[in-house]
């Protein structure tokens, strides 16, 4: 019979933070895909604004008409859930849902479950935005003696610095070691397109609005994410003056970006650090690691023959 060995085992460790990943977090992690698609089917029901999700036949349960944004026909789906019919006495089930009545109302009622996620910090969503978009110029004529070129480039250039700022606060907050995302371990799950500057990042705090009193108001999940000035103009519209009025709704045309996505991987993962051939030696090793990494994140396991303990049939 062989000597008995002994195997050490670590959890690891994030040197940027200098914490052990456990992966034990129970926060649930929300991709930003699927939180764009949730959030832009529940939000968007205006039909001739570019992201907005249409249906593409006839709802069968409640007769809406092909082109249908999905927040309306979820809303007609859920009254025909909760009130009994007219004519059998019972209510729609969602069994009873066609495939694509199923999607609408998968991803409308996902959209309500994370936002009452983010209310009771259940739930950590992925970021993915790119820089909202913004129409800092202006136009004058020479003619106009009265135009001060000079003062209208200061709010240009305070507008900007204020934008940075705010995309430096995000950038901050996301890297602050308590970030629940730090003890999650990922896996490379593809690419996809995202549009997430729509969404509101702050969903605890508030966003600026236009007025020069320093007022605050609350803005919802769905909003833009951080203050907008001066949205792009709409094909034919004159350049206007610049005025640095808050933007409270997402522009129509967004810029997109591709990213890599990830996809959080469920389990407890421990990583091999070496064999030992005796106990004794197995325990100064691990009393190292354990002096580096803390008690909990250092396992000692034994090496056994499988039939020592199991009949193999």
């Amino acid at each position: 019979m062989a000597a008995t060995q002994y195997q050490i085992f670590c959890k690891y460790f994030n040197e940027n933070v200098n914490k052990i990943v456990s992966n034990e977090s129970p926060k649930e992690w929300i991709s930003a895909e699927e939180w764009y698609q949730c959030k832009t089917a529940y939000n968007v029901t205006n039909s001739s604004q570019t992201n907005v999700l249409l249906t593409s036949q006839k709802s069968i349960n409640t007769g809406l008409a092909k082109g249908t944004p999905y927040r309306v026909l979820y809303d007609a789906l859920l009254n025909k859930m909760e009130a009994d019919d007219h004519t059998t006495g019972k209510r729609l089930t969602y069994e009873l849902l066609s495939s694509e009545e199923k999607i609408v109302y998968d991803l409308c009622s996902r959209y309500e479950e994370i936002i009452k996620m983010i209310g009771t910090d259940d739930c950590v969503i992925e970021y993915a935005m790119i820089r909202p978009l913004d129409h800092l110029s202006y136009s004058y004529s020479t003619e106009d003696e009265n135009f001060d070129k000079q003062g209208t480039e200061r709010n240009l250039k305070r507008a900007a610095k204020s934008i940075d700022s705010d995309l430096y606060n995000v950038v901050f907050d996301q890297n602050r070691n308590d970030n629940p995302k730090y003890d999650m371990i990922f896996t490379y799950n593809g690419m996809t397109q995202t549009s997430e500057q729509f969404d509101l990042y702050k969903y605890k705090t508030t966003v600026k609005t236009g007025n020069n009193s320093g007022a605050y108001t609350v803005v919802t999940p769905g909003c833009v994410p951080i203050e907008s000035f001066n949205p792009p103009k709409t094909p034919g519209e004159d350049e206007a003056v610049v005025t640095l009025s808050t933007v409270t709704e997402a522009p129509d045309m967004a810029p997109s970006c591709m990213y890599e996505r990830m996809e959080r991987l469920k389990v407890s993962p421990w990583f091999y650090i070496c064999t030992c051939n005796s106990l004794i030696a197995a325990m100064n090793k691990a009393r190292e690691l354990v002096d580096i990494y803390g008690k909990d994140a250092v396992k000692i396991g034994k090496i056994v023959p499988l039939d020592q303990y199991i009949d193999i049939v």
